[in-house]
């Protein structure tokens, strides 16, 4: 699919039910790992939640395959998008293996606040953690004064302390 509009988030869904952002589709874009399976003929794990409303259009395998083989253009458009996502995913691996939880959670707090509508659930996916550790290390910067809790919804009060916890290796 190649989205005219709209966004949608790409998770890692494992057997348990646990999820993690891997990506977000936006207009231009195109999800990776459809494209790795249309190359592989083989399945993947993640699902695809339309974050605002979506729209574009849909290749089927044959004609995908027929338009690589036929198209050096599309295949050249094809390949530079999955290489330069495939290296967004590498990084963000990498982020997810060596960057401590509270950094990576001031770090969404600043770049998606001053007010974050989202449950502590969903704040664990897009970070790569488990719901119990957001809502500790939250609690903590509550009772600290960084940030309030209400239900669904955290505030930013300190963005100084923030970006200091953010930049912590």
């Amino acid at each position: 699919m190649l989205l005219r509009r709209g966004s949608i988030r790409v998770d890692l869904v494992t057997a348990d039910g646990h999820s993690l952002l891997l990506y977000r589709v936006g207009p231009g874009g195109s999800c990776a790992l459809s494209v790795a399976c249309l190359f592989s003929d083989e399945p993947h794990s993640a699902e695809g939640v339309v974050e605002a409303a979506a729209e574009g259009a849909l290749l089927i395998p044959a004609a995908f395959r027929r338009l690589v083989d036929e198209d050096a253009g599309f295949r050249a458009r094809v390949l530079e998008a999955f290489g330069a996502r495939l290296a967004d995913v590498i990084r963000r691996i990498e982020e997810l293996s060596f960057r401590p939880v509270d950094a990576w959670l001031a770090a969404l707090l600043l770049r998606r606040g001053p007010e974050l509508p989202a449950t502590h659930d969903a704040i664990a996916a897009e970070i790569g953690s488990a719901r119990e550790v957001v809502s500790r290390r939250l609690g903590v910067l509550a009772r600290a004064g960084h940030v309030a809790l209400a239900r669904g919804v955290v505030r930013v009060l300190d963005r100084a302390a923030l970006a200091r916890i953010a930049a912590s290796p």
